[in-house]
């Protein structure tokens, strides 16, 4: 038993390969080891297939945040530039990202739209500058509340149900609010210090900091988030992550997470990560392996995503069979397609 709670904390940590070779060097171990192995979740192969990169056209420059969209294959972009904008991405092209929406944001304060989020029944979109949340109709994009705050909102999220909508901010703490006619503050989560928000099913939600992800499950009859587990980023001492953005896949099987990865020697590189999620158990995985496909990237497999520039979000698809990403400084945006072996 002892042994077998090691390799399941290990595969946690992502760290299967470093056992399986011991495995291979010891025969006692390697007995052991296969039958214990039978016992461990086998979370499959994710292929990531690029579809689209860009990083010259004007529309990617100043991408700061990303959402799924109102439809199974449109996305939101909110910009630096104090606006943001509805792409569609267009099947039979395979090529382009077709701009379908635009609302310039002039009555905000900072200039830049630090998150956006599309309701679940696409028909409403959240946004959140240095200043205020606002939500907007998608249909003509009119906006319809709007919530000021003294200290600066990073991050929104909308829940599955439609019915709350979780705020983080950069003083490290995180509202759940109830949405109406306003925004009714309905849960104050001053224990939760982190930056990023990112609701999944079933009232889960999960928070990242830093190189911390976690889990919590919203027990909104009682008020109170119940903290589920965590996850750390790092995977050796002279490794840093910070995460910028973060996304639970609609198939309630994984979170991708997105942002920057630097050593002690090295400056700061764009990565995205995946980890396999069982709620029922309360588990996050570590570091998955990836096989990424096609386009510039070209071909590899990894269980990170490093791009030359720190990712600032990323975002599953509505229907779950795309990702999209997006990066800075100068901006770039990238759209991958989800396989499954």
């Amino acid at each position: 038993m002892k042994m077998e709670n090691k390799l399941l904390g290990n595969r946690r940590k992502g760290r299967l390969e470093e056992l399986a070779r011991k495995a291979i060097e010891d025969p006692v171990f390697k007995k052991e080891f296969e039958k214990i192995q039978k016992k461990i979740p086998n979370p499959g192969q994710i292929v990531l297939e690029e579809i689209f990169n860009n990083s010259w056209d004007e529309w990617v420059r100043n991408a700061y945040s990303v959402s799924a969209g109102p439809r199974e294959c449109e996305f939101v972009v909110g910009y630096s530039a104090n606006e943001f904008s509805i792409y569609e991405y267009k099947m039979k092209d395979k090529t382009f990202l077709y701009e379908t929406g635009r609302k310039k944001l002039s009555y905000l304060d900072s200039g830049a739209a630090f998150g956006v989020s599309c309701s679940p029944d696409g028909q409403s979109m959240a946004c959140c500058d240095g200043k205020a949340v606002h939500i907007f109709k998608v249909k003509g994009l009119t906006k319809f509340l709007t919530k000021p705050f003294g200290i600066t909102p990073l991050s929104v999220s909308w829940s599955w149900d439609g019915k709350y909508l979780a705020v983080a901010f950069e003083d490290a703490h995180m509202k759940i609010f109830k949405i109406g006619k306003k925004l009714e503050l309905f849960m104050d989560c001053e224990d939760v210090n982190d930056e990023i928000v990112a609701f999944g099913p079933d009232n889960y939600l999960f928070t990242a900091k830093d190189n911390e992800v976690r889990l919590y499950q919203a027990d909104y009859k009682n008020k109170n988030l119940q903290a589920i587990n965590e996850l750390n980023l790092v995977y050796a001492s002279f490794i840093h992550f910070k995460a910028n953005g973060m996304s639970a896949s609609p198939d309630r099987k994984h979170i991708a997470v997105g942002g920057e990865i630097y050593s002690n020697t090295d400056g700061p590189q764009g990565f995205i990560t995946f980890h396999e999620v069982d709620y029922k158990k309360g588990i996050i995985y570590g570091l998955q392996d990836i096989e990424f496909k096609g386009g510039e990237i070209g071909n590899f497999i990894s269980n990170h995503l490093p791009c030359e520039k720190q990712v600032q979000d990323v975002s599953f698809s509505r229907d779950g069979n795309y990702m999209l990403v997006c990066a800075n400084p100068h901006g770039q945006i990238m759209l991958f397609k989800i396989h499954k072996k």
